[in-house]
């Protein structure tokens, strides 16, 4: 996570799996036994960050020269097009590899986690299995708009990946939170809401993984 203050000063963590934020009351500190390495305060709320594995303080162009940030893809979140994401997607270096593992890879493109990986290869309609050079142009093309749509879609709803009036329906029948989140991820062995067929769910690259064999094919 980078964070920008006033005067051109950034501050850069790296949380791994363990680090954690805490948002509370200014003055307050929760019961932990995480060891707390950065603390941002106003007159009403603290920003806690605790067990980050890495703590950096930069300035401007600094942040281009950190040997992590400087190898990160184009941020999802950001102003990336689909146009720049189907060229990053189809480039040499990237395109002889499974998109199950582009979308764990930070250098391909940076923000995307094991959820968004599932359901933006559901929305796409692409086997994680497959490879950019084994694609045509409109499956490039639907890849590229699914990953702006699923991931800025995510963002606006605090990890909401199904579609609006989906969800509304769902709540009106009485689904709970769970039931109303995602497509196809944390959903094996559920009925797929496209077709119908049953949800798989795989191991790819390490992580865990969900689709659609119907919908995917």
């Amino acid at each position: 996570m980078v964070i920008g203050f006033e005067g051109d000063t950034y501050l850069y963590s790296h949380s791994q799996l363990y680090g954690k934020w805490y948002i509370k009351p200014a003055g307050e500190y929760p019961k932990t036994n995480r060891q707390l390495r950065a603390e941002l305060q106003t007159d009403q709320k603290s920003a806690l960050l605790y067990s980050a594995s890495e703590i950096v303080v930069m300035e401007g162009d600094s942040l281009k020269e950190h040997p992590y940030l400087a190898k990160l893809g184009p941020d999802i979140l950001w102003t990336i097009t689909p146009e720049e994401i189907a060229a990053q997607t189809i480039s040499k270096k990237f395109s002889g590899r499974s998109f199950a593992a582009l979308l764990l890879d930070q250098h391909f493109l940076s923000g995307v986690g094991n959820y968004l990986r599932s359901e933006i290869l559901f929305d796409a309609g692409i086997h994680p299995s497959n490879r950019p050079k084994d694609l045509d142009e409109e499956q490039i093309q639907r890849f590229s708009k699914s990953v702006l749509k699923i991931a800025h879609r995510a963002y606006e709803t605090g990890g909401i990946t199904l579609d609006e009036k989906r969800v509304h329906e769902l709540k009106r029948n009485g689904e709970k939170s769970s039931g109303y989140r995602h497509y196809v991820f944390a959903r094996a062995n559920k009925n797929c809401r496209r077709c119908g067929n049953t949800i798989k769910k795989i191991s790819m690259s390490g992580r865990r993984l969900y689709l659609c064999e119907e919908c995917q094919a």
